[in-house]
């Protein structure tokens, strides 16, 4: 980012200039001495960040001199410098560092821009040609753009001259018939108008597109006739094909652009004059005035009234219409009023004479002088001879006002005959700080020779604004207020145009905008307006912007300076109203349409902006201070020591702090430490240098030196958080997350259990007199303060609350507890009571002498099990969000930090923020970062046993490559951002984490060996249904926490030929389990497992009536169940995921004998690795091969089944499993710009949301990846929250009426995304509710509809319903809350037929209890019903319950492209979203879309102060994207370490035409295979 305006760190010999001197030596052209030096010093610094910006610099002074220095520039390792330097050499025209080229840029978006870059610049050659068509297979969608947008160039200025190859026009026209870029269809079908080909097959499927601007284009191209309901499509039509008749029709068109333009033809066409008569009274004045114009034209004897009453309108605009008309109707006496009109824009258009143009010199108007000027100009020599004196002082008095009137004093100086008087006038012209001026001149004096040269070549421009001027910019936002129109909000790019922001910025913020005129509409092309009197000609600015022309598109909704000529911007402004993709690189584009695009198509001439708002970021009304670590950011784990000494952890490394002076860092290796505690001057913490974390202890000398650590314990699991004694004694955490428990090291090293209670033990610290322990307990739905007495090992409870956090000893019987409401005092014996010490929470520590509470400003972020697999990642490092404190004077937040608070007094009394910058090695800091972050994912993604295939090699070596080129430019960061931003390019530079598998037909699934069962099905020639059956079932015995015979789900099918279908197979309340049964609750309760909760499931008889009803009828059934029964009988090795579920939920499970049996070695769940053989399931499921789905629900096993959970309390009975049945019907789809989407349907709520999700994000123009582009991000979290609620809406459609439409109807999702703010995030409060608050604000005229005010609380949920503690698929009485756990699969084939699959248990393990002799758990869903009567979707016999599963495909015409399902409780629709933005929006392949990183609405409590959303992201988000995230009011936490990928699996096959690709989740066993090539 330009913004970091310090100077950076000496690299080598040269001092590299700062930023702010790089972009001053852009700005000035090469016209400063030091200028060249200083790009030479940042080309030569090594920082990418530096490079890049001399790149641009270079290009943009367009001085072919300096192209030699882009060379070391387009050899760079950065992917961002070489795409800069490719596009300064196109600016250069030096086509010699583009062509020849050996090898292709490895970096698509770089490969991209060389070939853009080269057709801008390349001579007539058939070899580049060639080579921008053969860009045009890239699989990378970015590299695609760029070769289109190069051969569009390249075939536009060389049409006259060269025919374009038949190849590459074949190539074109598959681009706009097949690519699913719509980018890189519509270029290129403009490249094919560029080159004068139509062919008909092209046009014909550029007519019938998706994207409106391709059918507009086509339209254009093909000049025929379209019908289309979008209003640029039928102007280009009518503008091209329009006849009388169609133009007559259109009159009344609901498009203002069509309306005007049907009137404008009836004249050029001379129609029949009836349709214009009732129009030439019209209200509209524009109506009225096009009207008029076109009766001069096709019926002027009819006109003449008609022209006399417009010219006496009081609107100007309307006047000079009638201007125009009097011309045609011969109206002279008109014309000659109106040549006299008060508006020189009127008397402009009414001054055809040279009497009229003398007058015009006169008017203090640009425009007017300039017209005169050009009608004496075109006179005979003797009049413009005769004229000449007034021509000067016209001129003259131009230069007296001092304003850069270029144009007309050009025109005066070519309208001047040069005689005697003229040529001494001129001679001192030949000095005219306006370079155009002096050129001018020069050209007159001597037009046959190249003597007279004027003296400057470039303009004089203002001086360069200071760095806090420009660092001000950061982030500013723009509201455009047009008039009777309403807002139109947009996002400045700095980045790209910085002095024209600033320009507009200065501009706006002094109201030089208000009240101007919006005076050019050319429909389907621009808006423009801005300038002084709606004057054209006459400048904003009293100086000449420099072009700052790069990477910013013209694209539809962008903001540009209007120029005429190299360098000539005045501040007037235009607007693109489609993608002009012909005046890239040749106008500067500042600004971009976030929110308004509706107003802008609105705009009609003589539209007035009301006024310009400026929004500045506040963070960047200060300096920047990004140059070390500092204390205040994200440090934790204070520990207070002897001498006022204070340890912490941060990013991994320990430091030392001795009162307010500089932190120190402590511990400089790449091991992760954490937790430092004292003993006296020894210091004890946790580092993971021998792979899992042990203990060590480290003597610190008086001096603050200190000895080399001892290793304290080796113990294979993680040992964390020691608590030493004084007498050497060290308790400590043994274990993460469900595994904590607490144990004592003994001085001898002996090792014991603190107690023998099973429960999570965490955080354990000792009394100053070393005989009692105080921990935290963490239960399923509490969490408490324990005190443990060494000597009696009694246990007491001190204090309870839920949201309890950390703790800490006083000097006495005191501990001071953190929770989310405050850190408190409370005593550990006597009465209880809890004194308030701050509001502050998170990690504290209370000082020896007890004067001082030091906290660490974090929360504890609880996620949820999401059957991620503990891969041995510590992820209670990275598990917490950073709390925003909020300014009690300002209302500003503020980072969070460590403060220290007196101890007991008045709460915040005397509280002393910690702010000291740290000093320290920064390179070894970096090292440590970068190494940790590499050696996570060399552990998790390529020496891992879960990934079997053969390219794991392969991808190994290309991320030791990564290292080799990412560590240097790592550990030469010289800031925090920039060492993140380095970090985030690895990432982004790391090979695929599981390898695609593609060939004919394809299977992606959770588990290798439900995969190969799938796939042993295609080879035996089964279809994609007969697939889908047999990786179900293969699924249910290998992961049988997540899903199996006992659970339920849904299906989608696609076939060939076929509309797409669903199979519902939910599961069924029992008959006698309605409300009336109570003795299905005790005391008010559900068992928090156990066969109570069970419903009749649906699985069975889900892909039973699959097969029957759409397998291929080659396979017997009992062959689709064949690999199930041999994994069941054989035995399977425990995954990590389902090990990790054992872990997690081992006390559920240990209640039941026969979970214990299966699951159990001994009294010990079964851990990765260990085997599992289940005959009892076997038989089972032999049962179910020999009778199909009677198997199941009829006979032997159903008696066992029922008659088992009917004695542990169930009501399902042998009758409820006989009549169960699985539904067919359609599913609910709805349409995505050129997509189909259908996805999962009702009593399901999730394909509702998903459509109805799709449905708001459909009205964000042109989306980049989320991952890297705030915008896009910003714009998906908004569509999610602006969703329609489907809470008493959707439920079992025989039981209850279901409200699909409501939901996802295109009209609700325009009117909620009214409520999108383009700066702001939406609240919880402005959100509520089917009448939403934000619309209300719009209504009543609010700025920010986004920011709604409504009850604040710190938690984004606390205002919210609370009906049901374990959330709203779960009743209120759930006494447990369990994690919701499923399971996904998508199976397709390159026929065109695909299967998407999801199935569950309903949480990771269900209902935790193995049925003896049967071998399979049940699902918990008795649970998911309202107990309320009343209720919509309560507990009523056969009711099905609601999900939000989301099996999804995509189609695109009649064809599935896409099939996507995922699993993991909230994150399924939010995975399942992700990924489909992924496929439809960026392109990306099934791989790449399911390793983007997850985000999670409304999840977490990123504590972003008042009434705000909370997200929770997985690692891999660009750090620009996360600054602006906050920036925005969102709350955010991390819920994966740095370079994990850890929530929300998914299942994902692509479908082509020839071959399908399918994906492997690493995020769990992911596993893709595929059958044929």
């Amino acid at each position: 980012m330009w913004f970091l305006v310090l100077p950076l760190m000496q690299l080598g010999a040269a001092q590299p200039p700062s930023v702010h001197e790089v972009l001053a030596a852009e700005y000035s052209r090469g016209s400063e001495a030091t200028a060249l030096a200083t790009l030479d010093r940042a080309i030569a610094s090594g920082d990418t960040a530096l490079q890049r910006l001399a790149a641009r610099a270079i290009g943009r002074w367009e001085r072919a001199e300096y192209a030699a220095r882009l060379t070391p520039l387009l050899q760079s390792s950065a992917p961002a410098v070489r795409r800069q330097a490719y596009d300064a050499a196109a600016q250069l025209r030096a086509v010699q560092l583009l062509w020849p080229r050996s090898t292709p840029d490895a970096n698509a978006t770089a490969r991209g821009a060389w070939g853009e870059s080269l057709g801008r610049v390349a001579t007539a050659n058939t070899d580049i040609e060639a080579a921008l068509a053969a860009g045009l297979q890239d699989e990378q969608s970015d590299a695609r753009r760029g070769m289109a947008r190069g051969l569009e160039s390249y075939l536009r200025r060389h049409a006259r001259s060269t025919r374009a190859q038949a190849s590459t026009l074949q190539q074109l026209r598959e681009r706009v018939q097949r690519d699913r870029d719509s980018e890189v269809r519509l270029v290129s079908l403009l490249a094919l108008t560029a080159a004068g080909d139509r062919d008909s097959v092209t046009l014909d499927a550029a007519r019938r597109d998706g994207d409106p601007q391709v059918r507009r284009a086509a339209v254009a191209l093909s000049r025929t006739w379209l019908s289309d309901p979008h209003p640029m499509v039928r102007w280009q039509a009518l503008r091209v094909a329009g006849d009388c008749q169609r133009a007559a029709q259109h009159v009344n068109d609901s498009s203002e652009h069509v309306r005007l333009l049907a009137i404008d033809l009836l004249g050029e066409k001379r129609c029949d004059a009836a349709p214009l008569q009732p129009l030439i009274t019209h209200g509209d004045w524009r109506r009225r005035a096009h009207a008029v114009l076109s009766l001069a034209r096709t019926a002027p004897d009819q006109a003449q009234n008609a022209v006399r009453e417009l010219a006496q309108s009081p609107v100007w605009q309307a006047r000079a219409w009638a201007a125009q008309a009097a011309v045609l109707v011969k109206d002279s006496s008109t014309l000659a009023r109106l040549a006299n009109d008060r508006d020189p824009n009127v008397a402009l258009a009414a001054s055809h004479t040279v009497p009229a143009a003398l007058a015009l010199l006169t008017r203090n108007h640009a425009g007017a002088m300039l017209h005169g000027a050009q009608v004496i100009g075109k006179s005979d020599t003797t009049t413009r001879r005769m004229h000449g004196a007034a021509l000067r002082a016209a001129f003259d008095r131009i230069a007296a006002r001092g304003v850069t009137w270029r144009d007309p004093r050009e025109a005066i100086v070519q309208a001047l005959v040069i005689d005697e008087a003229t040529r001494r006038w001129m001679q001192p012209l030949l000095q005219h700080p306006d370079p155009a001026i002096a050129r001018r001149v020069a050209q007159r004096l001597s037009p046959d020779s190249t003597r007279l040269l004027p003296h400057n070549s470039v303009y004089a421009a203002p001086t360069f604004p200071s760095a806090a001027t420009l660092n001000a910019l950061r982030g500013a936002t723009a509201e455009l207020h047009i008039a009777g129109k309403g807002v139109v909000q947009l996002r400045l790019l700095a980045d790209e145009a910085l002095m024209a922001v600033h320009a507009f910025v200065t501009l706006a913020e002094s109201g030089a905008y208000a009240g101007r005129t919006l005076h050019r509409i050319v429909p389907n092309f621009v808006v423009q307006g801005g300038s002084p009197g709606a004057d054209e000609y006459d400048p904003a600015t009293d100086y000449f912007m420099r072009d700052e022309v790069g990477f910013a598109r013209n694209a539809r909704g962008s903001f540009g300076i209007s120029t005429r000529g190299r360098d000539t911007g005045d501040g007037q402004l235009y607007i693109n109203l489609i993608d002009n993709v012909r005046l890239d690189h040749d106008y500067t584009v500042f600004a971009e349409t976030t929110r308004g695009l509706d107003v802008v198509d609105a705009i009609q001439e003589g539209d007035v902006i009301e006024r310009v708002v400026i929004r500045r970021a506040e963070s960047n009304t200060g300096s920047s201070t990004d140059a070390y670590p500092t204390a205040s950011g994200d440090a934790r784990q204070p520990a207070a020591g002897p001498d006022n000494l204070l340890a912490f952890a941060r990013a991994g490394h320990l430091y030392l702090q001795r009162g307010t002076q500089p932190a120190v860092l402590h511990s400089a290796s790449s091991a992760f430490h954490r937790d430092p505690a004292f003993a006296g001057s020894t210091l004890y913490f946790a580092q993971d240098s021998a792979g899992n974390y042990d203990l060590y202890a480290q003597r610190l000398d008086a001096n603050g030196s200190a000895q080399p650590a001892q290793r304290l314990t080796t113990h294979a699991a993680h040992d964390v958080s020691p608590a030493p004694t004084p007498d050497g004694r060290i308790v400590f955490q043994r274990g993460l997350g469900g595994d904590a428990r607490l144990w004592i090291r003994d001085v001898n090293g002996s090792e014991r259990r603190l107690g023998s209670t099973e429960r999570q033990e965490r955080r354990p610290r000792i009394s100053r007199d070393g005989q009692r322990v105080a921990f935290l307990s963490v239960g399923e739905s509490s969490r408490s303060a324990v005190v443990h007495h060494l000597g009696t090992r009694r246990d007491s409870v001190v204090f309870t609350d839920p949201t309890l956090e950390d703790l800490a000893w006083g000097p006495d019987d005191r501990l001071a507890v953190s929770m989310r409401s405050g850190t408190f005092v409370v005593p550990t014996r006597g009465q209880a009571y809890s004194n308030l010490v701050t509001r502050r929470h998170g990690e504290i520590d209370w000082s020896p002498d007890g004067a001082w509470i030091s906290v660490a400003e974090v929360r504890d972020v609880s996620v949820s099990y999401n059957g991620d697999p503990d891969r041995g990642v510590d992820r209670s490092s990275h598990e917490r969000g950073a709390i925003a404190s909020v300014n009690p004077s300002s209302g500003m937040t503020t980072d969070a930090g460590i403060v220290r608070i007196p101890a007991p007094r008045a709460p915040d009394d005397g509280l002393l923020a910690l702010d000291a910058p740290t000093s320290a090695n920064r390179s070894a800091i970096n090292a440590a970062a970068f190494d940790r972050m590499w050696q996570r994912s060399q552990q998790l993604y390529f020496t891992s046993a879960e990934d079997g295939s053969s390219s794991q090699a392969t991808r190994r070596a290309a991320w030791e490559a990564v290292r080799n080129t990412y560590r240097p430019r790592a550990l030469a960061a010289t800031t925090d951002s920039a060492l993140s931003q380095v970090l985030h390019e690895a990432l982004r530079a790391r090979p695929a984490l599981r390898e695609e598998a593609r060939g004919r037909a394809a299977v992606s699934s959770a588990h290798p060996v439900a995969t190969e069962a799938g796939l042993e099905m295609f080879r035996r020639g089964g279809n994609v249904v007969d697939a889908a059956v047999a990786t179900s079932f293969a699924l249910g015995v290998v992961e049988p926490d997540a899903s199996g015979i006992g659970g339920y789900g849904e299906m989608v099918i696609a076939l060939k030929g076929k509309a797409p279908t669903l199979i519902e197979f939910m599961s069924r309340v029992p008959e006698a389990a309605g409300l009336g049964n109570t003795s299905l609750l005790v005391n008010g309760r559900y068992p928090s497992d156990g066969p109570v909760l069970v419903n009749v499931p649906g699985t069975v008889a889900g892909m039973y009536r699959a097969w029957q009803q759409h397998g291929s009828g080659k396979l017997p059934w009992a062959d689709l169940i064949a690999p199930a029964i041999r994994a069941a009988r054989n035995g399977y090795a425990v995954s990590p995921g389902l090990a990790t579920t054992l872990a997690t939920e081992r006390e559920h499970f240990a209640k039941y004998a026969g979970s214990r049996a299966l699951f159990f070695n001994g009294d010990v769940p079964k851990t990765v690795g260990d085997s599992i053989r289940n005959p009892d399931l076997a038989w089972v499921l032999e049962q179910i091969a020999s009778r199909g789905a009677d198997g199941f629900y009829k006979g032997e096993v159903a008696s066992r089944y029922a008659s088992d959970l009917r004695r542990g309390g169930n009501a399902m009975t042998e009758r409820d499993l006989a009549r169960y049945f699985a539904n067919e019907m359609a599913p609910v789809c709805g349409t995505y710009r050129r997509y189909r989407v259908c996805s999962s349907a009702p009593p399901v709520s999730g394909g509702a949301d998903l459509v109805a999700r799709l449905n708001l994000l459909e009205q964000f123009p042109s989306p980049r990846s989320y991952a890297d582009h705030a915008p896009t991000l910003h714009a998906a979290l908004s569509a999610w929250f602006l969703t329609p609620s489907s809470r008493n809406r959707i439920a079992d459609p025989a039981l209850w009426p279901v409200d699909v439409g409501s939901v996802v109807h295109k009209d609700s999702a325009r009117v909620r995304w009214q409520c999108f703010d383009a700066n702001r995030a939406l609240t919880p409060a402005s959100v509520r509710g089917d009448t939403l608050a934000c619309l209300k604000a719009r209504a009543a005229g609010l700025a920010s509809p986004a920011a709604t005010s409504g009850a604040t609380s710190e938690s984004p949920s606390d205002d919210l319903p609370h009906d049901a503690p374990c959330g709203d698929d779960h009743a209120a009485e759930m006494s447990v809350c369990h994690s919701s756990g499923t399971t996904a699969f998508t199976v397709a084939d390159a026929d065109g037929n695909a299967v998407a699959v999801t199935q569950t248990l309903g949480t990771w393990g269900g209902n935790f209890y193995v049925t003896p002799g049967l071998g399979f758990l049940s699902n918990d869903k008795l649970t998911s019903y309202g107990t309320d009567p009343s209720q919509y979707g309560s507990r009523l016999p056969f009711a099905r319950h609601g999900s939000t599963l989301a099996p999804t495909i995509a189609f695109e015409g009649n064809r599935p492209v896409f099939a996507v399902g995922a699993a993991g409780n909230a994150w399924i629709t939010s995975a399942v979203y992700q990924t489909l933005l992924g496929a439809l929006d960026y392109n990306l392949g099934p791989q790449a879309a399911l390793e983007l990183p997850r985000f999670l609405p409304g999840g977490g409590f990123g504590g972003a102060g008042v009434n705000a959303f909370t997200l929770q992201l997985e690692d891999g988000f660009a750090p620009g994207v996360v600054s602006r995230l906050r920036a925005l009011g969102y709350g955010l936490t991390f819920v994966s370490a740095y370079g994990e990928l850890r929530e929300g699996y998914g299942a994902a096959v692509r479908i082509g035409r020839d071959q399908v690709w399918a994906g492997a989740d690493p995020r769990r066993a992911g596993s893709a295979g595929a059958v044929g090539k």
